[in-house]
C-alpha cells in the first residue's frame, strides 16, 4: 500500500516490482539519465486504463528552493505490457536509484 506522501524507492529491484504492481491511483517519478533532456530529466510512470504512460520529461533545477522541478510538456509513450515499459524506462534510470511513489 502507499501513502498519499511520495515514499521513496533505492534500489532497482524494488522499482521493478513497483512498476509492475501500478494500479491506477498510483504513480511513480524517477530520476533520469535520458539524452537531449535537460538534467537528464524526470521519468513519471503511471497506468490509465490498463496501459501503462511514461512522460519524460526536464529535470529543471530551482536554486531558491534548493531541489528540482519538472519542465512543461515533455514526451509521452504508451505501452501495453510491463514488459515493454521496463525495456523503455530501464536504461534511462539515473543509479543510484531515486525514485518515489506516490
Amino acid at each position: 500500500m502507499y501513502s498519499t506522501i511520495e515514499d521513496p524507492i533505492r534500489d532497482m529491484q524494488s522499482l521493478r516490482r513497483w512498476m509492475r504492481d501500478l494500479e491506477e491511483d498510483e504513480g511513480l517519478r524517477i530520476v533520469g539519465r535520458a539524452k537531449g533532456i535537460k538534467g537528464g530529466g524526470f521519468l513519471f510512470v503511471g497506468v490509465h486504463q490498463g496501459k501503462y504512460r511514461v512522460n519524460v520529461c526536464d529535470r529543471i533545477k530551482d536554486r531558491k528552493k534548493r531541489g528540482y522541478s519538472a519542465g512543461k510538456g515533455g514526451m509521452y509513450h504508451q505501452f501495453d505490457s510491463f514488459v515493454e515499459v521496463w525495456s523503455f524506462v530501464r536504461p534511462m534510470i539515473r543509479r543510484p536509484v531515486q525514485a518515489w511513489v506516490y
